[in-house]
Order: structure tokens, then C-alpha cells, then sequence
């Protein structure tokens, strides 16, 4: 929350009104560019020039997410030009 300095109220973000459990940072998914909270994405990083999924998100290394759930990670690790502008090969 922000004081304004010229009104006495409280300013809010609309982004914390939305959905007040998706604080911290914000990823997209770079097969259906949904935006979500970084810990319900998952993220690949390349280990000798193939992508392989990072569950702990902990790896060194550029990183680029996708949907946990559906056919987004499976798309993102088939399409090579996909994943070669993602983590910029």
C-alpha cells in the first residue's frame, strides 16, 4: 500500500484486489502466455544444449516457463524453435 501525499486515504493496487494469494513474482508461459505466480510454473533451464525441466528452480542458467499442468510443457520441450528463442541459444 502507497499514501498518496495529497489525499489522506490508503491507494491500492487493482492487482492485489484481483487475487491477494498471487504475490511475489509474476512468470509467463512462453507456450500460451498465461501469466502466473512463478511457483505454479515450471521452469527449464539447458544442460549441454538440451532443456530439461528445473523443479526446484534452483539451477544456474537462463530460465523459461511453462504451465505445470496441460500440454504446455510437453509443447514447450517438442518445438525446438520454441525453446531456442526462450532461452535465447
Amino acid at each position: 500500500m502507497q499514501v498518496c501525499p495529497q489525499v489522506t486515504r490508503m491507494v491500492v493496487s487493482s492487482r492485489s484486489l484481483k487475487n491477494p494469494e498471487k504475490f511475489g513474482p509474476i512468470r509467463m508461459c512462453v507456450v500460451c502466455r498465461k501469466r502466473d505466480s512463478k511457483r505454479k510454473m515450471l521452469r527449464h533451464v539447458l544442460e549441454q544444449g538440451v532443456p530439461v525441466p528445473d523443479e526446484r528452480q534452483q539451477k544456474k542458467g537462463r530460465g523459461a516457463y511453462s504451465c505445470i499442468g496441460g500440454s504446455c510443457a510437453q509443447k514447450f520441450v517438442s518445438g525446438i524453435k520454441r525453446w531456442q528463442r526462450a532461452l535465447r541459444v
